[in-house]
């Protein structure tokens, strides 16, 4: 799965949004510390992962792995939205330096 996730991820970058550029230059494809990744393409790439493992490795439906990776996805995907709301999600008082549309400046408690 991690594997997937780096790998579709570049590709993800490289195919939806740099492709004009890493058709004349397809080394730098391979140059993922230099950043560019795309979530929607490891999203992609975890899927067929999924599919991969449950038909070559399981042999289970794939629906018995998408079952017990959902929980784990939850929790991973939970964890983000408090970090990405520095706390707030979890009920603690965040002010924050806000523009409106006309430029001025207030704070957001």
């Amino acid at each position: 799965i991690v594997i997937a996730t780096i790998v579709g991820s570049r590709l993800g970058h490289v195919f939806f949004y740099e492709w004009g550029y890493y058709s004349q230059h397809p080394a730098e494809i391979f140059k993922i510390w230099e950043g560019g990744l795309a979530s929607h393409g490891g999203t992609i790439a975890n899927i067929i992962a999924l599919f991969l493992f449950s038909w070559l490795v399981s042999k289970k439906p794939a629906s018995w792995v998408f079952d017990k990776i959902v929980i784990a996805i939850a929790l991973v995907d939970e964890q983000r939205n408090i970090w990405r709301t520095n706390g707030s999600a979890m009920g603690i008082r965040v002010s924050t330096q806000r523009r409106d549309a006309s430029g001025s400046s207030y704070t957001d408690i």
